[in-house]
C-alpha cells in the first residue's frame, strides 16, 4: 500500500494570525519591504498631485516625502519609525533606492540627445564645469567649517576637504538631473 506525506505548509504570519504586518521579521524582509515601497510610493504620489498644481516638478514632491516620513514629520509620531521604518529594515530599502538611482541614471544616458549636445557644446562644457566646480566649492567652504568648529588639529585637513567636496559633488549630481528632464519637458 502506498501512503501520502502530508506537507505542512511553514507558518507565515501576518495579518490573518493576529501578527502585525509591519514588524521586522529577519527570514522574511520582504512584507515590511512591500510595505514600506507602498507607503513612500502613496506619499510621493498624493504630494505630486497637490503640487503638480502648483507647477512643481516631481522631485519636490519627492523630497517633501521623505521629509513628511522621516524623523522631521511623522517620526515624531510614538511608534511610527520602530514600525515602519525600523533601523534593521533600513539596508533594504537603501539598496532599493541605489538601484533606483543606478537605473534612473541609465534612463538619462539614454534620452540624452546628442545633436543638441554638439549644438551647444560650449554651453554643455561651461554648465558641466561650472556645476563641478560650485559643487565642490561648497564642499571646501562646509569643510573649513567642520574642521574648525567640530573636528579640530586631530585630523588632516587635506582629507576631510577632498571627501567633504567629493560627497557634496556626489549628491548634488543626482540632484539635479530631475531639474533637467524637467526644464527638457517644458
Amino acid at each position: 500500500m502506498h501512503r501520502m506525506r502530508l506537507t505542512i505548509a511553514p507558518f507565515q504570519g501576518g495579518l490573518m494570525s493576529g501578527e502585525n504586518p509591519s514588524g521586522y521579521n529577519a527570514t522574511n524582509p520582504l512584507t515590511l519591504w512591500i510595505i514600506q515601497l507602498g507607503i513612500i510610493m502613496m506619499t510621493a504620489q498624493l504630494l505630486c498631485s497637490i503640487l503638480r498644481k502648483i507647477k512643481q516638478p516631481r522631485m519636490i514632491s519627492d523630497i517633501l516625502a521623505g521629509i513628511l516620513l522621516g524623523p522631521s514629520a511623522f517620526g515624531r509620531i510614538p511608534g511610527f519609525t520602530d514600525h515602519i521604518f525600523p533601523s534593521a529594515s533600513l539596508p533594504y530599502l537603501s539598496l532599493t533606492a541605489k538601484i533606483g538611482l543606478c537605473l534612473f541614471l541609465f534612463v538619462i544616458g539614454l534620452e540624452i540627445d546628442w545633436s543638441i549636445v554638439r549644438r551647444n557644446v560650449r554651453l554643455s562644457v561651461v554648465v558641466s564645469l561650472a556645476g563641478v566646480l560650485l559643487s565642490f566649492s561648497i564642499g571646501c567652504g562646509i569643510s573649513v567649517a567642520i574642521y574648525h568648529y567640530l573636528i579640530g588639529p586631530s585630523t588632516d585637513f587635506k582629507y576631510l576637504m577632498m571627501f567633504i567636496a567629493y560627497v557634496i559633488f556626489d549628491y548634488c549630481l543626482p540632484a539635479t538631473l530631475p531639474y533637467l528632464l524637467h526644464a527638457q519637458d517644458t
